[in-house]
């Protein structure tokens, strides 16, 4: 039925489906209702469709499309951190950069200088340039989380952009 009290959101993301849409079958001639909800999936040879993340999450930086998610399972393999979550913040002339923040397995990591260190090696090694973080945010506490229990990333994002207004490098 759409968003509640939200006619104007609700016109945006519920829209017909296009007539020559590949996945609309040619059998339908009446109108399509779809939900254009920002969710990016992939479909695999077998028909099943994975969740990728969300198109309202992308970094977009050197006209690079990137997904949050490709970064922080990069920057999970590094063995270096327990959690990882990725964003970007304006830039002058990328357009955004790539900050990740991490909290760091100290079983494995003795100091802050280490985490960043290792886990940029690591990225160079496996990422195209574009997408290798410009800064690396150390926390000592977990990230914060939503309602949801998911991992709440415009709350770091934002407090990332305080304290780096703080530090007058934004």
């Amino acid at each position: 039925m759409g968003y509640w009290n939200d006619p104007e959101k609700t016109k945006e993301k519920y829209r017909n489906l296009p007539l020559s849409s590949q996945s609309r079958p040619q059998e339908i001639i009446l109108p399509e209702v779809c939900v254009f909800s920002g969710d990016i999936v992939k479909k695999d040879d077998d028909g099943y469709i994975f969740f990728i993340g969300r198109n309202d999450e992308m970094i977009k930086s050197s006209g690079y499309r990137i997904s949050p998610i490709e970064i922080e399972e990069v920057v999970g393999s590094s063995g270096c951190v327990f959690e990882v979550l990725a964003f970007g913040v304006p830039h002058e002339s990328l357009g955004q950069s790539v900050v990740v923040s991490v909290v760091l397995d100290d079983a494995v990591i003795t100091t802050p200088e280490e985490g960043r260190e290792k886990i940029l090696e690591h990225c160079c090694k496996i990422m195209p340039l574009y997408m290798v973080p410009a800064d690396i945010l150390v926390r000592t506490s977990p990230h914060p989380r939503n309602q949801n229990g998911k991992l709440d990333r415009p709350s770091v994002r934002q407090e990332y952009m305080v304290s780096q207004s703080k530090e007058g490098t934004i």
